[in-house]
């Protein structure tokens, strides 16, 4: 027995379609919250695999094409600047790990961090417990030159 297909009106498929991206829009803002703008979605949007739709990033006023679909897999929603936020944001994640392990196992006992980690090449302020001065250092310098983070150390160190 062979399977016929249903020949749906164009008035049914309007709401078809109409169903379908009431529930997209109310996945993506389930995923996304109030991040984006779909006022142009309903324009173009037939079903969740095709074809792209407009969708506009609040934060950073730009608006870019997407298929549906993946504005729901995507974090940043299929926005480059997001996707450049997360990613970056993420670096910095994996430095600050990194960075605080070391500054932990060796600069602890005499330093304390004073500013925001900002990435391994942004210098960070540093108090000495010691000598109760304030120095600045780039955390990359203090890993890989095995600095002492306070200039009253590191020369009263050579003596």
């Amino acid at each position: 027995m062979q399977c016929q297909k249903r020949r749906v009106s164009s008035e049914g498929l309007k709401k078809l379609r109409k169903s379908g991206l009431n529930l997209w829009l109310k996945k993506a803002r389930d995923r996304h919250g109030n991040k984006y703008s779909y006022d142009t979605v309903e324009q173009t949007f037939e079903t969740q695999k095709r074809p792209s739709v407009k969708i506009t990033c609040k934060k950073h006023k730009r608006s870019f094409f997407v298929i549906p679909h993946n504005h729901l897999r995507f974090k940043s929603g299929g926005c480059e600047a997001c996707d450049y936020d997360i990613t970056h944001q993420n670096s910095i994640n994996r430095e600050r790990e990194k960075f605080f392990t070391f500054f932990t196992k060796h600069l602890a006992d005499r330093l304390v961090i004073r500013s925001e980690f900002k990435g391994m090449t942004k210098p960070l302020n540093f108090y000495c417990k010691i000598h109760q001065e304030i120095s600045s250092h780039k955390p990359t310098f203090l890993i890989n030159s095995n600095n002492f983070g306070c200039n009253l150390c590191a020369s009263s160190s050579v003596l």
